[in-house]
């Protein structure tokens, strides 16, 4: 258990590089929702950074399971804006993050990518969708060994088409 609780740290920890600016804590979600993947357990978000809103953990063949983890934080910026600094995040940090496009949701159109980063366990990828909205960037995570990864990218891509924010101006 100590192992998987290291994991979701250093996976929080990575899914910072999109989270930045200031953090409120305390900001309201119970309007944002998504389906994950029947049998997947909801994570204890305390230890995890404030942005980390949710996180749900499957079941892989390896050590590392796969997540799908909702990350929200206040940007006041255009989407356009917001992965110009997800770019320069990753050109910084040497990390290979790939613009894939548009994914339709059903908040609207979000942008797809992702990126492939060397972890304890292995290469590890992880697939976004990034909405800017309402004063919002919201990032919808899904990370899994790369080994696995398409295993997992149906319920993956599921997930990120169910994602929602009730009472939003679609």
């Amino acid at each position: 258990m100590k192992k998987i609780a290291k994991m979701m740290t250093l996976f929080a920890l990575s899914l910072s590089i999109f989270c930045f600016g200031e953090i409120f804590a305390d900001q309201p979600i119970n309007h944002v929702t998504f389906n994950f993947p029947k049998g997947w357990k909801a994570a204890d978000t305390k230890e995890l950074s404030p942005v980390i809103k949710s996180m749900y953990i499957g079941t892989g063949k390896e050590e590392f399971p796969p997540t799908i983890t909702l990350a929200i934080e206040p940007f006041e910026g255009t989407l356009k804006d917001y992965l110009k600094i997800v770019k320069n995040i990753n050109d910084d940090q040497k990390t290979e993050w790939k613009n894939l496009g548009k994914i339709k949701t059903k908040a609207g159109h979000a942008n797809l990518s992702q990126f492939d980063e060397k972890s304890n366990w292995g290469s590890v990828r992880t697939m976004t969708a990034i909405l800017v909205k309402n004063g919002n960037a919201y990032i919808l995570s899904a990370t899994a060994l790369k080994s696995e990864f398409s295993a997992f990218y149906k319920d993956f891509f599921e997930a990120m088409k169910s994602f929602s924010i009730e009472n939003a101006d679609l």
